[in-house]
């Protein structure tokens, strides 16, 4: 078990508790929770690349990592109206489609190296942003401006660009190996 293994296992544990603060509203804790993992996504890479430990197990468990915490967190706030249904549709759209693409490779025998693209560790970066800023905006104690609203529609915008382009990305390298 090497130091970012541990550090995504973490992440992964720290969905349960950020669901229920989000279920129940308790929009403040749900942040906290969220930032601390989209924190932990970053150093566990950083600490992977920097001290060479990157095994197989932790290229599979980021993603799925990624996957659980962002998917999770895109459904409830567009539950919950906090995040537009088009971008979430988007979000999942793109893992779908890149799961499937896993799997289908998977019955082909076809060995997939998985490695995230620049277009995805953007991606990756504007989703955990966010959501974070979405919280961020439902704190109640906190008076935001209406600024803050309009550049949260620019996010949101952009946020469903790099989505739609990374995924694209992702499904050209998989055409690439289908025999």
């Amino acid at each position: 078990m090497t130091v970012p293994n541990a550090i995504t296992i973490l992440r992964i544990l720290l969905v349960p508790p950020f669901v229920i603060f989000l279920l129940r509203g308790e929009y403040g804790g749900a942040l906290l929770i969220f930032a601390l993992a989209a924190i932990s996504d970053f150093v566990d890479g950083y600490v992977a690349r920097r001290y060479k430990q990157k095994t197989s197990l932790g290229a599979f468990l980021d993603p799925l990592a990624d996957k659980l915490l962002a998917g999770t967190a895109f459904v409830l706030l567009a539950m919950r109206q906090v995040i537009p249904d088009w971008l979430t549709v988007i979000v999942i759209s793109r893992e779908v489609v890149i799961l499937g693409g896993l799997y289908l490779l998977s019955l082909l025998n076809v060995e997939v190296h998985i490695a995230p693209s620049r277009w995805g560790k953007w991606n990756t970066a504007f989703q955990l942003s966010t959501v974070c800023v979405c919280l961020l905006g439902k704190i109640d104690a906190l008076s935001l401006p209406p600024q803050f609203y309009q550049a949260l529609n620019v996010l949101f915008l952009v946020t469903g660009i790099t989505t739609i382009i990374s995924g694209f990305q992702y499904l050209r390298r998989g055409l690439k190996m289908v025999p």
